[in-house]
């Protein structure tokens, strides 16, 4: 199944990959055969979801950054007590941001 994006790209909904408007790419090919099949794309999510999901996306990036951070600070022998409880919380934070993912368009945790 695919969504057709505001910008002309195709989300395919199974990978949640962002195939570009453009003939020479092999996944867009495959979504004009699709379509030529009688398929029709499902409905672009509504504003909200679309902010959310990119919201949770910036914050999940974030999250790795930080915990990248911290995990070399522990490998370095320089870590204090309270960066492990921050690493834990961290993930802790990621693991219900993945779930609020799954809900907001599914597949898409599968990524993180």
């Amino acid at each position: 199944m695919y969504i057709v994006l505001s910008t002309g790209s195709v989300c395919r909904t199974t990978d949640n990959a962002v195939i570009p408007e453009d003939a020479s790419n092999g996944d867009y090919a495959e979504y004009l055969a699709w379509l030529a099949q009688g398929n029709s794309p499902a409905p672009v999510a509504g504003e909200g979801k679309t902010d959310r999901l990119a919201a949770i996306n910036e914050r999940l990036a974030e999250i790795d950054l930080s915990s990248l951070r911290l995990l070399r600070s522990i490998v370095a022998g320089t870590a204090q007590q309270e960066d492990r409880h921050l690493l834990a919380g961290l993930d802790s934070e990621a693991t219900d941001l993945r779930s609020e993912l799954e809900g907001v368009m599914p597949a898409a945790s599968e990524r993180y």
